[in-house]
């Protein structure tokens, strides 16, 4: 792990550069310890805080967080002053609504419901199904439309509304009722897919691979080896289950 963050090199007009502080772009190694770090710094910051956040949610580098309006300048700047190298940008809600990844979550009478995010330039122009292209791909551009008007939205009627104007746009693009229909039945009756491992299952994956024999207790902080411990144990569990069937 040090051999990796501390030998990273690029070149830049001619001249070969050592990196001093980051982490390379492309390696594969580098989202772990971006969540890493990130976890680290808003830990830091919600236990610091004197007003806890409400909510607060991360994929990445991107965060969504629910505080008391008199606390968002002052939370912060917290966030800014705990790294250096690190600043945060933010954005507040707009008319009750704010954009979070592909999401639109909106506030309306004390209830949140959350709805497809498209941004104003959106032409819902795609993959031609008429085009010149592998009709895998034009199947995957459907499947990964449909699929997220059936995830994303919060309630029923957002669910539809989606499909439908998903549906909509796909058959201004050329794509066959009969494909659309295809897609809709397979996501309705498939059943559920095996669960993909979260964040800190991969860490915990990643440290166990890394160092087999050390204790993983000295490897992380104690909240996430009491958690990987618990995720250790029910996977063996349900494996057990599963081999005595």
């Amino acid at each position: 792990m040090h051999f990796v963050l501390s030998n990273s090199y690029f070149i830049y007009d001619d001249k070969i550069y050592k990196q001093i502080h980051g982490c390379a772009m492309g390696s594969p190694f580098i989202p772990v310890v971006a969540n890493l770090c990130m976890e680290a710094i808003e830990e830091v910051a919600i236990n610091t805080f004197e007003i806890q956040p409400k909510v607060w949610k991360r994929y990445v580098d991107d965060s969504f967080c629910i505080i008391k309006r008199n606390a968002v300048n002052s939370f912060h700047t917290t966030l800014d002053s705990i790294d250096p190298h690190i600043s945060f940008s933010i954005e507040e809600e707009s008319d009750q609504q704010i954009a979070f990844l592909d999401t639109l979550v909106s506030r309306k009478d004390n209830t949140i419901t959350i709805g497809v995010y498209r941004k104003a330039t959106h032409t819902d122009r795609y993959l031609d199904f008429s085009s010149h292209h592998d009709k895998r791909h034009k199947i995957s551009t459907a499947e990964t439309l449909l699929h997220r008007a059936i995830k994303l939205p919060s309630t029923s009627q957002g669910k539809n509304a989606e499909i439908n104007h998903v549906t909509g746009a796909l058959r201004v693009n050329n794509y066959p009722s009969y494909i659309i229909s295809n897609i809709l039945k397979r996501k309705f009756s498939k059943p559920p897919a095996l669960a993909i491992p979260t964040p800190e299952e991969l860490v915990c994956m990643f440290f166990k691979w890394a160092a087999p024999q050390e204790n993983p207790q000295k490897l992380c902080r104690p909240s996430l080896y009491q958690w990987c411990q618990a995720t250790t144990n029910k996977n063996s569990s349900k494996a057990r289950h599963s081999s005595g069937k």
